[in-house]
């Protein structure tokens, strides 16, 4: 029996261990929601926080994460201030959104924004682009982002179940424009490429609206900035006594408490003229005469060079006539009259620099004088055709004269011949005594024996030739 009371009692206190357990189970299914027990999506705006400059443009990406879950579907209405942004592009190129079912929808009246896509086989992801907003920031001050409690993201699950999600909110900075770099001219100094003789420029640079002051420097650094203090509030300033060379003036406006870009102007001065020099000159054998010159310059360089040309017998306070020509210079042929020739360097910066030379004019002496290598040339070369055309005379002559008289005289002289005659037959008995005619001796005329005249002029020396 005792046992039996024991075995009731446990069954007794088991089956109300189980009511109680049974009854603490179902408050507790009935106190908890499916949904909280999942982690929530979250759209948000990337950069959260940022600060920017009116006038300027920035990009503001709409985020999703979707904790671990599947989802096809997001509709998201957007607000900010139209008095401080603008919209310029609602979405951009970048999205994960694969089909919008209506395009981007905005406002810059309302300050809205509404953006309804689908992703078809939906996505999984930590860090999905919805969208790229382009916003322009309009005036100075605070302004913030939000997406309405309207939104919602739909999961992947065929129903179109909303997802629990969080939306972020972002918060941004609107400063002030900085004012650019003023734009400054000079009326002494125009263009900041070309060099000047004034060594005093005064500047000048437009009144921008809104600035209080102004911060400038002179040195030889081409970007320097100029320190945030203000030293003139006027938009004129004289730069006197410039070293030569190149300097450069900076200067930056302050608008409000703000400061703006430096701008930076190269001003170049050359004060000093070209080096000394002396022209040279040279005379030609046609009488005229070249002028020869050069020199350097150290900073903006020789630029030209001017030739005037005056009669020193002229009043010393005539100026030349210049024209601008080249080295060699050429003067007039057979210029009469001593000149002095003026050369004129000039610079890039309008320095002048003179050089002079004075120039006997023509004369046969002097033309003699300074040709005289030319003069002794030509002497030389005559004397020895003289020489030569007599030599050639009289060793000619005079060997045919000594060759004449050593030559044999009876080469010249031609031996008359005679033909003897045959014999005659016996004389016949003379007759008596009879009185003989005289008979001529029949003598053979063949050859005539040259006369003595002949003979003589045979061995006579010809007459000379005249050349």
């Amino acid at each position: 029996m005792h046992d039996f009371i024991k075995i009731v009692g446990a069954l007794l206190l088991s089956g109300s261990m189980l009511f109680v357990s049974g009854h603490a189970f179902a408050q507790a299914t009935k106190d908890v929601d499916v949904h909280a027990l999942l982690q929530k999506a979250t759209v948000s705006f990337s950069p959260r926080t940022g600060s920017f400059t009116e006038g300027s443009t920035f990009v503001v990406s709409i985020m999703l994460d979707t904790k671990g879950q599947s989802v096809n579907a997001v509709e998201l209405h957007v607000g900010f201030n139209p008095k401080k942004l603008q919209i310029v592009e609602p979405a951009g190129q970048q999205s994960i959104i694969g089909l919008w079912v209506e395009p981007p929808v905005y406002s810059n009246t309302f300050g809205t924004l509404k953006l309804v896509g689908t992703i078809p086989g939906g996505v999984n992801t930590q860090s999905g682009v919805i969208a790229n907003i382009t916003f322009k920031a309009l005036t100075s001050g605070s302004t913030r982002l939000t997406i309405s409690p309207r939104s919602q993201v739909l999961a992947n699950d065929g129903l179109g179940t909303p997802v629990v999600a969080s939306f972020g909110d972002a918060f941004y900075t609107l400063s002030l424009q900085p004012p650019e770099g003023p734009t400054v001219f000079s009326e002494t100094h125009p263009f900041s490429n070309q060099w000047y003789n004034n060594d005093s420029p005064v500047m000048n640079w437009d009144e921008v609206p809104g600035v209080t002051g102004y911060s400038y420097v002179v040195d030889d650094q081409p970007f320097t900035v100029p320190d945030n203090a203000v030293n003139t509030v006027d938009n004129r300033i004289s730069l006197p006594s410039l070293p030569n060379g190149i300097s450069y003036f900076h200067i930056k406006a302050r608008k409000g408490s703000i400061w703006g870009g430096t701008t930076n102007v190269p001003i170049r001065i050359d004060a000093l003229p070209p080096a000394a020099f002396a022209p040279t000159h040279e005379k030609l054998a046609s009488g005229s005469t070249l002028i020869s010159f050069f020199t350097t310059d150290s900073l903006s360089g020789v630029d030209h060079y001017e030739v005037g040309v005056i009669d020193i017998g002229e009043s010393p306070d005539m100026a030349p006539i210049f024209v601008q020509t080249g080295s060699p210079f050429q003067l007039p042929t057979k210029t009469s009259g001593d000149m002095r020739v003026v050369v004129r360097a000039v610079d890039a910066a309008g320095n002048v620099r003179d050089g002079r030379i004075d120039i006997s004019g023509f004369s046969y002496l002097g033309f003699v004088r300074d040709n005289l290598a030319v003069f002794v040339s030509i002497a030389l070369f005559l004397i020895t055709v003289f020489v030569l055309v007599m030599h050639y005379l009289f060793v000619r002559r005079v060997s045919r004269a000594l060759r004449m008289a050593m030559s044999t005289p009876q080469e010249a002289l031609a031996v008359p011949r005679y033909r003897e005659l045959p014999p005659q037959p016996p004389e016949p008995a003379q007759p008596p005594y009879e009185e003989k005619i005289p008979t001529e001796l029949d003598v053979l005329h063949t050859q005539a024996a040259p006369s003595l005249e002949n003979i003589y002029s045979a061995t006579r020396i010809p007459p000379r030739r005249r050349f």
